[in-house]
């Protein structure tokens, strides 16, 4: 696959998003100076997305807050034959999000932001009732 045949991404904020749903962490780790496996994982195959999809060193740099030569750096060290199976699992990810209605997009959006606020609401009521039941009494026999 040549440089120059991928359409570049429409938005780089939804890959990011994308990439970092995909190894489960935050935005901020891919882009944060962690040396934490799975986010220099995660920030590789971000990487290679970007590199693939026809972007230069020192844009794909801009975009992960780093140096074009640690971007290059980067990608020696994570080969693609490696990473090669996440790279494009995160890129049809990526051209499925570019294809999508931006109605849809919004929706799905707001179903994760209520999951999550449920979520949050369920854990602080375990939370309450962990702390209003009276503690047990330990018996030591002698």
């Amino acid at each position: 696959m040549t440089l120059d045949t991928n359409p570049l991404v429409k938005n780089i904020q939804q890959a990011l998003a994308i990439v970092a749903r995909r190894f489960g962490i935050a935005i901020v780790d891919i882009r944060g100076s962690s040396k934490v496996r799975r986010h220099t994982s995660a920030r590789a195959v971000f990487c290679w997305v970007m590199r693939r999809r026809g972007y230069s060193y020192p844009k794909i740099a801009g975009m992960v807050w780093r140096d074009h030569t640690t971007v290059l750096l980067l990608l020696r060290s994570h080969p693609l034959d490696v990473y090669g199976r996440e790279v494009e699992q995160c890129e049809q990810l990526i051209e499925e999000a570019n294809n999508e209605d931006p109605a849809e997009i919004e929706r799905r959006i707001a179903e994760v932001r209520a999951e999550k606020e449920r979520r949050l609401r369920q854990r602080d009521w375990q939370n309450f009732t962990n702390e209003t039941r009276e503690p047990r009494v330990l018996r030591v026999c002698i």
